[in-house]
């Protein structure tokens, strides 16, 4: 069989932040002939870790058009969510530049109700708050308090935006494990409205469980609502 010298559509690879969906390295520009593989690594970046791929690692050079895309996130962060809520300052808050960032400007006065958008949580359980672009506020019950509807005469708590969840049935006991003397917010769907809470160290039975396609899992309380699941110790 005789080798094709005719030159393949080049593939263009990026290594992209999943959240922000900035560019972490230049994007590279592969060429090759037709048939002749081609292998993408999986890069270490520091300060991130990988989460997936969108378009084939390896293959072969060929007339299709190829766009490849390695997905990273930063590595302390465990969970990222797409969120509706209000915030209101009980006491001043600090802002930083970015999760576990800097301090930047003023502190938020009391008083104050801010509405956020993004949710991270952290492998070492911290959870933070963007009240502004390139602005993060580190959730401390003891500052700020999470207000589903501040506004009750005013609609501006719109539906919640859809996501692809896969569910799988279970039966377990799962313990609220949220912060101590607090209590874990039960949603009426995932990402929806708040219905009701469950105090620290409180059981209940779990009878499904949801994830989506942001990698954060949801459980089904069985006749009380959903419960993020980092939250929640299965027994």
């Amino acid at each position: 069989m005789n080798r094709s010298f005719k030159t393949g559509t080049p593939i263009w690879v990026y290594y992209m932040d999943i959240d922000s969906h900035e560019n972490l390295r230049v994007p590279q520009l592969l060429q090759g002939f037709i048939d002749d593989d081609y292998n993408v690594d999986k890069l270490e970046i520091p300060g991130y870790r990988f989460i997936k791929n969108e378009g084939e690692l390896r293959g072969s050079f060929d007339m299709k058009l190829h766009t490849i895309k390695l997905m990273y996130r930063h590595e302390n962060w465990e969970t990222v969510e797409d969120v509706d809520i209000f915030l209101q300052i009980k006491e001043s808050t600090p802002v930083y530049d970015m999760v576990g960032g800097m301090p930047v400007g003023q502190p938020i006065a009391p008083g104050i109700i801010i509405k956020s958008f993004q949710r991270v949580t952290t492998f070492d359980h911290q959870v933070w708050y963007e009240v502004a672009a390139d602005q993060w506020a580190k959730f401390d019950d003891s500052q700020l308090e999470l207000v589903d509807q501040p506004f009750p005469e005013l609609n501006l708590h719109p539906e919640p935006a859809t996501t692809t969840l896969a569910e799988n049935k279970i039966n377990a006991t799962g313990t609220v494990n949220y912060v101590t003397g607090g209590s874990l917010p039960i949603y009426d769907a995932p990402y929806g409205k708040v219905v009701d809470h469950a105090a620290d160290g409180v059981s209940f039975t779990i009878s499904a469980e949801l994830d989506d396609d942001n990698g954060v899992k949801w459980y089904h309380v069985s006749h009380r609502g959903y419960v993020n699941a980092m939250y929640i110790d299965l027994l």
